[in-house]
């Protein structure tokens, strides 16, 4: 799945990597991609949910609250693993870009996997604020110029 990403969604994923090591997690959780999504605040993913009315900012402070830090970091060089609802997310995200016809995950894919996963922290907030997979999903294919079928 990784070889099909963009270089956009690849540093999610790396951000998500580094959100994890600064709250002392030992494992990578669809609230650490989520942030990850909100640094790099130039892909689809990002101006869709600013044009959907929402701040990134408090998007990200809603998820920081629900964080609890670690007590210790994990071991140094320790392979951080993926939580359950993170391969979930992330599969959804292929889903989605599948049945898109795009030959690639970039970060609205990864968008759209998160609001689709019911048990993690990121698709938790997205929707308490009111994000919802259709309204993205219109919302992605107007960015891109794509046709809007009925």
């Amino acid at each position: 799945m990784f070889d099909r990403m963009t270089g956009r969604a690849r540093a999610i994923m790396v951000l998500a990597r580094r959100n994890s090591m600064r709250h002392n997690h030992a494992y990578i959780g669809t609230e650490h991609i989520l942030l990850g999504l909100f640094e790099e605040h130039e892909g689809v993913a990002a101006a869709v949910i600013h044009r959907l009315g929402f701040s990134l900012e408090s998007l990200r402070e809603a998820v920081e609250n629900r964080l609890v830090k670690g007590e210790t970091p994990p071991p140094a060089g320790q392979e951080l693993h993926y939580a359950p609802c993170t391969k979930q997310s992330l599969g959804h995200a292929l889903d989605e870009a599948t049945s898109l016809t795009h030959h690639y995950i970039g970060s609205e894919h990864i968008l759209l996997g998160l609001i689709k996963e019911e048990e993690g922290i990121g698709g938790q907030v997205l929707r308490k604020a009111g994000l919802t997979i259709e309204a993205t999903k219109v919302d992605i294919l107007d960015f891109l110029g794509e046709r809007i079928d009925p």
